[in-house]
């Protein structure tokens, strides 16, 4: 397995925990746009635990299907999904104000911010064999 998988397999790991333990510990969190409930330091709602299990579940199916090309979409869309909750949590995590979309704390931020280099790092990271140049009999005549 190469380093690439193995970090979409912790996201996926890590993405699919958070969103099981939103719907597991705290439900009733999830029927409302903001609560101030939290779980293990991350906020807690609906729009997030939807947002953390699309991340786990697409991180998930790349680790298993270890195409290239499906592998360099996820780390981009998953970097930049990391970078707008990042920051839009830091604000929200230094005043927390009921008028506010999502539920972020201190520990969604700093997962987000970890996030971001390791989607980067899945998108641009080139094993040996994508870097082989296409030889003659791949091309079409």
């Amino acid at each position: 397995m190469t380093r690439a998988r193995s970090i979409t397999a912790v996201l996926a790991a890590f993405y699919l925990l958070v969103a099981l333990a939103a719907l597991v510990l705290a439900p009733r969190s999830l029927a409302r746009a903001y609560g101030e409930n939290m779980v293990a330091g991350f906020g807690v709602d609906a729009i997030l635990t939807v947002v953390h299990a699309a991340i786990g579940v697409a991180a998930l199916l790349v680790t298993l299907l270890a195409v290239p090309v499906a592998r360099r979409v996820f780390g981009m869309a998953v970097a930049v999904v990391a970078l707008g909750l990042f920051a839009y949590g830091i604000p929200a995590a230094v005043d927390p104000n009921p008028d506010v979309a999502f539920n972020i704390g201190w520990g969604n931020v700093v997962i987000y911010a970890l996030t971001i280099p390791a989607g980067l790092y899945v998108a641009f990271n080139q094993t040996a064999r994508d870097a082989r140049p296409v030889s003659t009999g791949d091309t079409e005549r």
